[in-house]
């Protein structure tokens, strides 16, 4: 079985113990890579929540937001440049 027919969350893949992000750029629809920092810039303080969570990337380009939500479709992410 794959990760998603597993119901993990493969937003974020960890390649040698480093974190990335593919993103799609609406322009040429191509796909890119960017680093993230695996450590959040912020992070609700309790085990079990829905907020909110924020990652910067690795060149300090981006800032990106994970939005939970009940299902597993209704995750979204926001990427500031």
């Amino acid at each position: 079985m794959s990760d998603e027919e597993l119901g993990l969350d493969t937003t974020i893949r960890c390649i040698n113990v480093k974190s990335y992000i593919y993103i799609r750029d609406n322009k040429d629809a191509s796909e890119r890579e960017i680093e993230i920092d695996p450590e959040p810039v912020f992070r609700p303080e309790t085990i079990v929540t829905r907020a909110n969570v924020c990652h910067r990337t690795m060149d300090y380009m981006y800032m990106i937001k994970f939005l939970w939500g009940q299902e597993l479709n209704d995750r979204s992410l926001i990427i500031w440049s």
